[in-house]
């Protein structure tokens, strides 16, 4: 489960309860509902529309379902730490990101790393767009002709150039990919490192390839950083 995330400004209910789809404990077809009605919030305004009613459907559906999973991580032991003002909280352990920070896997600023992939790798999951490395939508909408279509695409494209970049720099130090794929499994996804590993031993190896991943994303992200896309 991932760490729940505050609304953005301007930000759409349907992308906003996508982002947290796992932190507030959708269900598969509720997942798949939200990743259809991000991508159709971006659209023109009878697209949002939609976008807006599938949402709220959802919502209205998940109703309950945060007090309910606290109530069973207090039953369970698991300790619950507050999150922001807004009552939202965190299950300590269950995000592999933190879980990993607390305990000195990695430093803060990797973590701030690890956020700022994650937040890369859910914008692009949710568009029809995608990191030449990462997984594609598995929705498609036909985009309006709107200048606001238009530069939220421009957006997309920027975010999945960057994501495909850091993933790129990873790759190029370790061609066999285990950074990339403990990269993406708890930076993007939340995993934990002990639900990674079989063994001590690897679970050692795979605490240096996320460190080691990190650490290049962060580089790309420098890089990358203020660069636009432009046309003809």
């Amino acid at each position: 489960m991932t760490t729940f995330m505050p609304r953005e400004k301007d930000e759409s209910l349907a992308r906003h309860l996508f982002r947290n789809a796992d932190a507030i404990g959708a269900s598969r077809d509720q997942v798949t509902r939200l990743r259809r009605a991000a991508v159709l919030a971006m659209g023109g305004r009878y697209e949002r529309i939609e976008a807006g009613r599938i949402a709220a459907e959802v919502r209205d559906e998940l109703k309950g379902n945060l007090a309910e999973a606290v109530m069973v991580a207090q039953a369970k032991g698991e300790t619950i730490l507050p999150f922001n003002d807004d009552g939202a909280v965190r299950i300590k352990g269950r995000d592999g990101l933190w879980s990993a920070q607390d305990a000195g896997m990695i430093t803060m600023g990797q973590c701030q790393i690890g956020l700022e992939y994650r937040r890369l790798w859910e914008l692009v999951s949710a568009s029809p767009l995608g990191s030449q490395f990462g997984r594609m939508s598995e929705t498609r909408v036909a985009a309006s002709s709107t200048d606001g279509t238009v530069l939220r695409g421009l957006h997309l494209a920027y975010a999945g150039m960057r994501l495909t970049a850091a993933e790129a720099a990873v790759i190029e130090r370790d061609p066999g990919q285990r950074g990339l794929t403990v990269l993406r499994a708890v930076a993007g996804e939340g995993r934990t490192i002990r639900s990674l590993a079989a063994s001590g031993h690897q679970n050692a190896v795979l605490r240096a390839k996320l460190g080691e991943a990190l650490d290049l994303a962060g580089r790309s992200f420098v890089q990358t950083e203020g660069l636009r896309i432009t046309g003809r």
